[in-house]
């Protein structure tokens, strides 16, 4: 038997897609970013994507990640994190996460600002052996 959706059920719906949090901070290193996020419901969400750009680039010309596709991981990742590499060492980047619906309807989540660490010149200790 269908039961009639209501306008509570349908607005519930699009706040449960619309709340997407801000990424946070897992790890970095000098050229990749590891990012975690809360759960997204994958009933609703069928693309899920992590975007990133330099401070001085527009969200036009983001670079996605694929997180999830057709409400499935997609290959080497994960539903709730996922590392970004071949980024600039000493660099901030801003990430936001972004969920299309299965009828088609975007949403953009909130961005923040991440680091990459700087090149270590730090010189090596040197260990010297006698014999």
């Amino acid at each position: 038997q269908l039961h009639p959706i209501s306008t509570l059920d349908i607005c519930w719906i699009i706040l449960n897609v619309t709340h997407i949090t801000k990424p946070s901070f897992a790890s970095c290193d000098e050229t990749s970013l590891k990012l975690k996020w809360d759960v997204i419901d994958t009933s609703v969400v069928t693309t899920l994507a992590l975007q990133y750009k330099e401070i001085h680039e527009t969200w036009e010309q983001a670079k996605d990640y694929e997180v999830a596709v057709d409400g499935a991981a997609a290959t080497g990742a994960s539903l709730t994190e996922a590392a970004v590499v071949d980024l600039k060492p000493g660099t901030p980047y801003y990430v936001r996460l972004t969920a299309v619906t299965k009828d088609g309807q975007k949403t953009v989540g909130p961005e923040t600002v991440f680091d990459t660490k700087p090149i270590d010149c730090t010189p090596k200790s040197r260990k010297c052996i006698i014999s």
